[in-house]
């Protein structure tokens, strides 16, 4: 247990993980899993499960922080507000083949929350049975966060606004991505307010919502 960071806090470092477990860990404040600040680690073979915030990130909080992730497993995390599992602002990490799975938040992003200017690369990522109590079940982007998806699937997500991926005021550029099986009160695979979202090679397939099952832009 921990006020930030409470498997691993990183202020100002560069650390290199591979191999390595954060299991039932608790952040007070921030950052149940791991917590960044200025921090950069580059994680290999890593896995996030059953970790807890009482604010932001249940798994990873990155705070103007740009990890790299690869093979990395975010199950089962919490969080009392928002990004379940990772949750970044002013970050842009770099994300390949991550999965998060069974993650669960109270307000936004139950997978992964952005705001204020974080621009993460997803690369073959999966977001699957994750929940938010209001928004982005899947992913949520806020305030100029835009987001660049490839080969990314949501799978089964839920949330009162956007059960796949919520978007305000941002821009998320999706490519070769698949909306499955995502449910919401409005915007079962996306929903939009503000910004300009660019899709090429996006499919919607058994989302439902009661407007908006594969799409709600307002």
């Amino acid at each position: 247990v921990g006020h930030e960071g409470g498997g691993m806090y990183n202020s100002g470092s560069d650390p290199v993980l591979n191999t390595v477990s954060f299991n039932n860990n608790v952040g007070m404040d921030s950052g149940g899993g791991m917590c960044n600040n200025q921090s950069n680690p580059r994680m290999t073979n890593v896995t996030f499960n059953k970790n807890l915030s009482n604010g932001d990130g249940g798994g990873i909080h990155n705070q103007e922080s740009n990890p790299g992730l690869v093979n990395v497993t975010f199950s089962e995390n919490t969080a009392s507000k928002r990004g379940a599992g990772m949750f970044n602002a002013q970050s842009s990490p770099i994300l390949t083949e991550v999965t998060f799975s069974k993650n669960s938040s109270s307000e936004a992003g139950g997978g992964m929350h952005n705001i204020t200017n974080s621009n993460p690369k997803l690369n073959r990522v999966i977001f699957e049975s994750n929940s938010a109590g209001f928004s982005g079940g899947g992913l949520s982007n806020y305030y100029g966060s835009n987001s660049v998806l490839k080969d990314v699937i949501f799978r089964s997500n839920t949330a009162e606004l956007g059960g796949g991926l919520r978007t305000h005021i941002a821009s998320p550029v999706l490519t070769n991505v698949l909306f499955y099986d995502n449910d919401a009160d409005c915007g079962g695979g996306i929903y939009s307010v503000g910004g300009n979202l660019v899709l090429t090679n996006v499919t919607f397939s058994s989302n439902s919502a009661d407007y908006g099952a594969g799409l709600h832009f307002s």
